[in-house]
């Protein structure tokens, strides 16, 4: 059985999606940001799939209550099947709950120069490259 492996297009386009961040706000600059870490992990999943398992079936596991559906779900099976490391784990987890105090805040506006934000992307920072530590900041 043969196993997919990641469309040949997906870096192109995690890299136009990157461009257009830049005229986000920094609200939509998190929330799109840990979208496409979400949308990353979602085919690292698929790839584990073999390709004779019917659309159908797929379909139900990434989308709405399926098993692989949510953010979280995707992270932890990521981890526990060993696409990811325990370190990669947590970081991947911080920046998930901080997409979801910025998606579900109440006013003010919630910015990432607040200590609640900065204390939680220390343990984030090894992971990128330091061309983009500054944006952490």
């Amino acid at each position: 059985m043969a196993k997919k492996k990641l469309p040949d297009h997906f870096l192109k386009d995690m890299q136009a999606l990157a461009k257009e961040l830049e005229a986000e706000s920094e609200r939509g600059t998190v929330i799109l940001s840990a979208s496409m870490l979400e949308e990353a992990l979602g085919l690292i999943l698929r790839t584990a799939i073999h390709a004779d398992v019917d659309d159908k079936i797929q379909r139900e596991l990434f989308l709405g209550q399926g098993a692989m559906a949510s953010f979280s779900a995707r992270s932890k099976l990521c981890y526990v099947f060993g696409y990811i490391s325990s370190d990669e784990f947590k970081a991947i987890d911080t920046i998930r709950e901080i997409r979801n105090q910025f998606a579900h805040f109440s006013a003010p506006t919630p910015q990432l120069s607040e200590q609640r934000f900065t204390d939680k992307m220390a343990n984030v920072r090894g992971l990128f490259p330091v061309e983009y530590d500054a944006c952490l900041e």
